[in-house]
């Protein structure tokens, strides 16, 4: 629906000249540190639709999923740093992505 505005075409959502030139240098920061194939980060950027107010329905609707299809160990550092930092944090983060 917004493909014109989806990833890399982010810039094209905004209007004012210094909101587009800040997504623009957002995206060449990342591009450039990442590299084209970036890994996740990049892949994440890909898949975004900016949030404005022309694109504010379709984001809160159809565009976001409801169910997070995390794989509980698939990220095991992080989740030892949560579980070691505070054991209660981590069932609340575990069970904000619906483990």
């Amino acid at each position: 629906m917004f493909e014109k505005y989806l990833g890399r075409r982010q810039p094209a959502a905004y209007s004012d000249p210094v909101t587009r030139k800040g997504c623009e240098l957002w995206l060449q920061r990342v591009i450039a540190f990442y590299g084209e194939d970036g890994g996740v980060d990049v892949e994440i950027i890909d898949a975004q639709l900016p949030l404005t107010e022309e694109t504010a329905e379709y984001v809160y609707s159809e565009f976001t999923p409801l169910d997070i299809g995390y794989v509980r160990g698939s990220r095991p550092l992080l989740e030892k740093i949560i579980a070691e930092n505070n054991p209660s944090l981590m069932e609340k983060a575990l069970s904000l992505i619906h483990i």
